[in-house]
């Protein structure tokens, strides 16, 4: 079990933050939780993309649209199951990446 907890950068927030990319293990990984325009709202999971190195690099530009399309994705988590630090901006429990389920 993964019992870090790791330092993440994110680009949106609303309750959580909406897109994640945080560095287990030496991969990045982009958590994508993008605005429903169908529902008008948030869906109740993250998609989980490995990014390519090229994806990784994008990471420190302002604008991520489009990041997920520079990873393959690997599959969802709940995002009830993430753990974030209080202040939901800085930290995220490594374990997570034992609940990330095929989609």
């Amino acid at each position: 079990m993964n019992d870090e907890w790791l330092p993440f950068v994110y680009r949106g927030f609303y309750d959580v933050p909406r897109a994640i990319v945080v560095e287990p293990e030496g991969e990045s990984l982009l958590l994508d939780c993008p605005f429903d325009e169908a529902t008008d709202d948030y869906p109740p999971f993250y998609v989980v993309y490995r990014l390519s190195p090229e994806g990784r690099d994008k990471c420190a530009e302002l604008s991520w649209i489009g990041l997920e399309h520079l990873g393959a994705p690997v599959g969802r988590v709940q995002v009830r199951d993430i753990q974030f630090d209080a202040s939901k901006r800085h930290l995220i429990h490594g374990g997570f990446l034992e609940k990330v389920h095929a989609a």
